[in-house]
């Protein structure tokens, strides 16, 4: 229920026991090194722009939406939450330059506790040749980029989004729903599987006991 990206949700997440904690890295345009789901700031926090467009100092005095007290962290601050609480740090790269992040990680971290994760796969690309022994995953992966990922080693994909929406789109055709495109489904992962399910339900049949039915349904067809 804490608002995702923030120290709080990071605190929350390493007192439950995770195994990992999963954030995005972005670069400010002064250098600074932080954590948020999108590229920009206007979702989330009272302002708007592009992280890499904005100095730290501007990103510091825009409260979180769902919580003024929360700002936007600096990834040392994530760093060093999941290592007090015994968590690996799960990177996903957005606009921050792998090198950097890797250098900053490996500060806190040994290579073989970090894993570095990623839609595209140029940055965790560019992240193997600076570390040999960094573990990747991507994520949406294709038959081609398999195959790459194959012959490099120490890696992991993941879901591939046909499938997911494969399967989303057979539920929603059975319950004469509208259908969505490929594309469509990037935008409604990234929340878990019950988020999914929500988002591609039609506001009439979002209810809880809707939803429960339409989760099984999910499940049980892909």
């Amino acid at each position: 229920d804490l608002p995702q990206n923030t120290l709080s949700a990071f605190r929350a997440a390493g007192e439950k026991g995770f195994w990992a904690i999963e954030t995005d890295v972005h670069m400010t345009k002064d250098g600074f090194l932080v954590c948020c789901h999108n590229e920009t700031v206007d979702v989330t926090y009272e302002g708007t722009g592009r992280i890499p467009n904005l100095t730290w100092a501007e990103i510091q005095a825009m409260p979180h939406r769902q919580d003024k007290k929360e700002r936007m962290p600096l990834f040392r601050e994530y760093l060093e939450i999941c290592k007090n609480s015994g968590c690996l740090p799960f990177l996903e790269i957005k606009t921050a330059p792998p090198e950097d992040i890797l250098k900053e990680a490996l500060d806190v971290f040994p290579v073989d506790e970090i894993i570095f994760s990623g839609i595209r796969l140029d940055p965790l690309l560019r992240a193997r040749a600076v570390c040999p022994e960094i573990f990747l995953h991507h994520i949406f992966t294709t038959p081609e980029e398999m195959a790459q990922l194959e012959k490099i080693g120490n890696c992991g994909v993941s879901y591939k989004i046909d499938d997911l929406a494969d399967a989303a789109n057979w539920v929603c055709a059975q319950n004469g729903w509208p259908t969505f495109s490929v594309e469509t489904y990037k935008h409604f992962v990234g929340n878990g599987i019950p988020k999914l399910v929500e988002r591609f339900s039609p506001e009439s049949a979002r209810t809880p006991e809707q939803l429960a039915a339409t989760l099984a349904e999910f499940t049980a067809r892909y």
